[in-house]
């Protein structure tokens, strides 16, 4: 494997392929999604400037979603959820004042399309994906592909484009932010859609025993691996934003609108920032002013604490043969196609990947570093000591004009031919 690494990086550009870039003010309807809101704009306008709760109207129908398994909130890593959170304001103040430190100042749009344009040619994908700038986003960025139905098997009609939010309140629209962005979007959710095409699963998984892309445990290892990458380039790597997230769909459940969107001010002070938080957990709700919230932004929070607590058992360029489950690698390690895949600039060394992630685990208090104690140190220590002194005793150095290292066992007293101790007894 480690004569094949290089290449798997070495890329070929072609001059006739360019990344197209556009600027939109409305999504492309063919690439809305059923919870794409339509009358976003407007209701934030109200909520803010007047205070009404919104209602909002989506392009489809979204009764059936509350009944899905990744709408459930769930409170397994709250209690992780809050240390992080509390961690940040005790040593920032506020998280506005984290993203200042983590992701650098603010950056136009013109400055982060050249930052993703080279993004995308430093990794030879030039003309293989389109870059749209968008303003009614519900995210910060989203990589969507559309072409023939899976069950054709034919990945190589695919085209994919990459939707990024171009207003202000897009978090990652900063100089350190839009390297974390692309980490997350290019890096990790186009290199392994893509490399999942290759691979003989992609359009029978069944057949191999593994979920479907979209299942619950897929959502999570994907959106937890993404955003993992998010922070590789971050000044600070703390997991603050995926931790919101979580703690705010708990919170949800027993406040109103107006109430998370109050609390929240503890740990945002941007109105923008906490309208966008409290809008994606409320606006699947009938009556958004209700207790109760969706759990589906929580898989980002999740995904990462489950990925870093296992992080040197995984196989992370496996991983990115496709699209795949952390617990799905057994299966498909001897018929996944890794020869002909693509993968980011930072699992070129996975030494020291792997070692940033340990560090992640560290700083946000999943997991601990185990110290041995002093005494134990000490015993080894005085072991290795005594094996080392005993196989210096007879060293002898390999040039015969240095002098030989004399041992410091005595040798036998030489004894006369005339010595009683050498005759030999008649008797």
């Amino acid at each position: 494997m480690e004569e094949d690494e290089p290449k798997v990086f070495r890329y070929i550009f072609d001059p006739l392929k360019r990344t197209s870039v556009k600027v939109f003010h409305e999504t492309p309807s063919k690439h809305r999604t059923a919870l794409h809101i339509t009358n976003l704009e407007e209701q934030k306008e109200n909520f803010l400037r007047f205070g009404k709760i919104p209602s909002f109207k989506f392009t489809g129908s979204v009764e059936n979603y509350f009944k899905k398994k990744k709408t459930n909130v769930r409170f397994e890593f709250l209690p992780e959820a809050k240390i992080i959170l509390e961690n940040v304001r005790q040593q920032y103040g506020s998280g506005d004042n984290f993203l200042d430190a983590a992701f650098g100042q603010k950056l136009n749009q013109a400055d982060a399309t050249d930052f993703m344009i080279n993004y995308v040619k430093s990794h030879g994908l030039d003309g293989q994906l389109n870059i749209v700038w968008t303003n009614d986003l519900n995210c910060s960025g989203r990589m969507v592909w559309h072409g023939p139905n899976v069950r054709f098997n034919r990945p190589e009609a695919r085209k994919f484009t990459l939707f990024l939010k171009r207003t202000e309140d897009n978090i990652f629209l900063r100089e350190r932010g839009i390297r974390g962005l692309a980490d997350h979007e290019i890096g990790t959710h186009f290199m392994r859609m893509n490399n999942d095409g290759l691979q003989p699963w992609y359009s029978n998984r069944q057949k191999f025993g593994l979920r479907p892309t979209k299942s619950y445990c897929g959502i999570i290892c994907e959106e937890g691996l993404a955003a993992i990458n998010t922070l590789l380039q971050s000044h600070v790597k703390m997991l603050w934003a995926p931790a919101l997230l979580y703690y705010t769909a708990c919170m949800s459940l027993q406040m109103s609108f107006k109430e998370l969107f109050e609390h929240l001010g503890t740990h945002v002070c941007d109105l923008e920032q906490r309208w966008k938080l409290v809008m994606r957990v409320k606006r699947l709700l009938p009556d958004c002013n209700a207790q109760g919230g969706s759990g589906q932004d929580q898989c980002y929070f999740e995904g990462a604490v489950r990925i870093l607590r296992q992080a040197q058992e995984i196989d992370f360029k496996l991983l990115y043969a496709g699209k795949i489950c952390t617990d799905e690698l057994h299966r498909i390690r001897r018929i996944a196609r890794q020869d002909c895949i693509r993968l980011p600039y930072f699992l070129k060394d996975i030494l020291s990947y792997k070692r940033v992630l340990e560090e992640m685990a560290v700083l946000n208090g999943l997991v601990q570093r185990v110290k041995r104690p002093l005494s134990c140190r000490r015993a080894s220590s005085r072991k290795k000591n005594k094996k080392k002194n005993f196989q210096n005793k007879f060293r002898i150095l390999s040039s015969p004009t240095r002098a030989r290292t004399l041992s410091s066992v005595p040798h036998p007293p030489l004894l006369s031919r005339r010595s009683r101790s050498l005759k030999c007894d008649d008797n």
